[in-house]
């Protein structure tokens, strides 16, 4: 009996480590949290998951649409490659075909959405 106590706390403290060592933002995460953000207008949350220089472009995306209602869309079927320290996702909005692409650069070991002025 004792044999069998210590073998299932060996194996529970094992699966507690193992679970704790997954990244807790992987790229499609990242993806997720920053579209769910964007598209209930909270850009400054959005922004958390961002390079500087996105969150500059989100700042002044807010400012755009500040009296539109927010989307609330869904988004669905993230997948991302990575290279190095970059990655490509792509995901569809949720009733659409068409895959949209969002690119991520690794800062600090950080996965954060990059977009180009």
């Amino acid at each position: 009996m004792k044999k069998l106590s210590l073998l299932l706390v060996v194996i529970f403290a094992g699966s507690v480590l193992f679970t704790g060592c997954k990244p807790a933002h992987t790229p499609e995460r990242v993806v997720e949290k920053y579209l769910n953000h964007l598209s209930n207008h909270e850009y400054d949350e959005a922004a958390k998951y961002c390079t500087d220089e996105t969150a500059q472009i989100l700042s002044f995306m807010a400012w755009l649409v500040e009296e539109e209602e927010p989307t609330g869309e869904k988004y669905e079927n993230i997948e991302c490659s990575v290279e190095e320290d970059k990655a490509y996702c792509t995901y569809n909005i949720e009733g659409f075909d068409d895959r949209e692409t969002i690119s991520l650069i690794k800062i600090d070991d950080e996965w954060k959405v990059h977009m180009e002025k």
